[in-house]
Parts: C-alpha cells; structure tokens; sequence
C-alpha cells in the first residue's frame, strides 16, 4: 500500500477569482450571464414593488370617511392602512412570480459555472493522482486507522494493475482541506468482500495497514474491473451472496442451531461455490447476518433432500416432524421440478 498527498498551493476564496481567470471566453460569458439574470431579476422584483405600492397609495387617498367626525376620520385611516399593507403583500408576491423566471434562468447559468470552477479547482489532482476511467464515486462509510475518510464521497478508480481511492474529484470542491489524499492498493495486497454494516450491507476493502467500509456498489465494481486486468488471478475475491430470511430461521442461523439453508437450484443459486460467503437480510427489521458456505448438495426435490440431510441441521427442533411439504410456503411443485434442490451448508461468519 502507498500513500500520497499533493502539495495543494490553491487557497480559500482565492481559488474561486483564480479559477475564473482560467475560463474560456464563453464560460466567462455564461457565468456574466448568470450574474446578470440575478441583478435584472432583483431590478424587476423592486420595480414591481414600487409601481404597486404607488397604485394603492393613490388608490388609497380616495377612499374618504364615511361621515363626518373623529371616529369615522379615525375608522378612515385605519381602512386605508390595511389596504395598503394588503397591497405591500400582494406586491410581493406579484413581484417573486415577475422576477422567478430570470432567477431560474440565472441560477441555472451560475449552477453551471460553479460546476465547472469546482471540476477546474481539482484538475491538478486529477492529475497528480492520475484519475481515470472507469471510475466509480460512492460513499466511505467508514475507514479505520484514517478517520478523515469517514462519510466522504471518494472516488474508486485503477491505475495500471492498482486500486486507488481518493476523495471525490469527479465533482471538485475549492476548498483544499477536502483533499484527503490517495491511498494506492496492488493487487495482491487488498481483499474486497461484502458484509453487514449496521441497517445495511457494505463492501469492506481491507489490507494490513487500512481497511475502507464502502457502499455495496464498490464490491461489483472493484471486483469486475480487477478480473479484467492482466495477471489479476492472483487476487482472490470470494463471491458474495444476498439472501432474505424469514424471522425464525434467521435467528436459527444466528444462533448457531440452522446450519444448512434450502433452496431451489435456480440460476441465482447456480453461481454460489464452496468459499463464497452469504449475507443472510431478516425481512422484517433489517438486520444481517453473514455465513460461509462450506458445502452444497444437490437433490432433484426435497423429498429426496428430506431423506437424507439432518433435520436439525435444516432448523427443525428435537423431536419435531420434518415434513418436505413444508417448503410449499415457499417455492411451487412447478419450480422444484424445474429447477431442482439444493442443500447449502453453511457457517456463521463471527462478526
């Protein structure tokens, strides 16, 4: 494993008037432009204000007192007060729905401008860490023994026959703190594997030195991109399946007593091996569990299956009738003849 950290020179605010010198005529036209839409939308929005409030002054002073004395004169401006707050009211909201479409139109152009000063702000990094395609951008639950990796959006990406992670360079930021670095894995020194974490299932990244707790995307990812390489056989990825269970099993499973999973030899199941791990997921809070699969038998029903497996070992309790008719909740006779069965022995993996 290698780490390296660019000497940043960009600073602060700086960044921002720098990074805009460096924009090509046209960027600097749309990013004046968006300037522009903002001031003439304010511009607008007061002027709309303005022309109301004169309109309901003057309408105002002609509304007159109903007869004459201190009360009706008092009752008079009272009238004409609230017709002008009512006015005030209404000319703002007129003059937000006046001026929204030159906002929107700025905000739009200025959207753009800062997504290309942000990209702009890291091309140096970029470079320096030599990002490149195929790159994938997913969150970092989690990194022990680097902490400022913690709930970052990094960047996934391989240069040569190397695995590198930085932090998200694919949609910049100015400010330089958010440069985390990047941390270079060979091949043959990093393992990827998916696991429980917390109310989901993660992609755990682990070698000596540092392991990153990743999105799940990040295990497909790394592991499809690793197998393309030249020479790449020498990393060992187990596969990694997910699985629901109903409580009571599950929590068989969990305790240790369930030690053989059922189930139909469809093309989902056709790809588990001895060694792959399987991430087991209770339907109803959530909560996961991982085990190795140490064995698979296969049967042409569970009839067969029945007959032979030990029903302890399938969940069943002493002295409960093991009955293959069980597993009619579950899948149809349609399925089971066409697919056959499959007896998965597995342990539980300690987390």
């Amino acid at each position: 494993m290698k780490f390296y950290k660019h000497p940043t020179t960009i600073e602060g605010y700086n960044a921002h008037r720098t990074l805009y010198k460096a924009l090509d005529k046209k960027e600097k036209r749309q990013y004046k432009k968006a300037k522009f839409f903002g001031f003439i939308g304010k511009i607008v929005s007061l002027l709309t204000v303005c022309l109301c409030m004169v309109v309901a002054i003057q309408v105002s002073n002609l509304i007159r007192p109903f007869a004459d004395g201190v009360f009706f004169y008092i009752l008079n401006g009272i009238i004409k007060f609230l017709f002008r707050v009512c006015c005030f009211i209404v000319s703002l909201i007129l003059s937000v729905l006046v001026a929204l479409p030159l906002w929107n139109m700025g905000a739009k152009h200025q959207k753009e401008q800062k997504d290309i000063l942000r990209f702009k702000a890291t091309e140096h990094l970029r470079t320096a860490y030599k990002l490149t395609e195929p790159c994938l951008v997913t969150k970092c639950y989690e990194c022990l023994n680097d902490a400022k990796f913690n709930l970052h959006d990094v960047c996934v990406f391989f240069v040569g026959d190397e695995l590198r992670i930085t932090t998200n360079l694919l949609h910049g930021f100015f400010n330089p703190v958010n440069d985390l670095g990047c941390y270079m894995f060979s091949k043959d020194e990093v393992t990827v594997t998916m696991i429980p974490y917390k109310e989901t299932v993660a992609a755990k990244l682990a070698c000596s030195e540092i392991t990153f707790i990743l999105g799940q995307r990040a295990y497909k990812f790394i592991k499809k991109n690793f197998t393309k390489l030249q020479g790449a056989s020498t990393m060992t990825i187990p596969g990694t399946h997910l699985m629901k269970l109903q409580p009571a099993p599950f929590a068989a499973i969990q305790s240790g007593h369930k030690t053989l999973e059922l189930r139909l030899n469809d093309g989902k199941r056709q790809k588990i091996k001895v060694g792959d791990t399987i991430v087991f997921t209770q339907t109803e809070t959530g909560e996961t569990l991982r085990a190795a699969v140490s064995d698979i038998r296969k049967y042409p029903d569970f009839e067969a299956m029945y007959g032979v497996e030990d029903p302890i070992a399938m969940g069943y309790s002493e002295g409960e009738t093991a009955d293959p008719k069980d597993m009619s909740q579950y899948y149809t006779e349609d399925e089971i003849k066409r697919y056959g069965t499959l007896a998965i022995e597995i342990k539980k993996i300690e987390a």
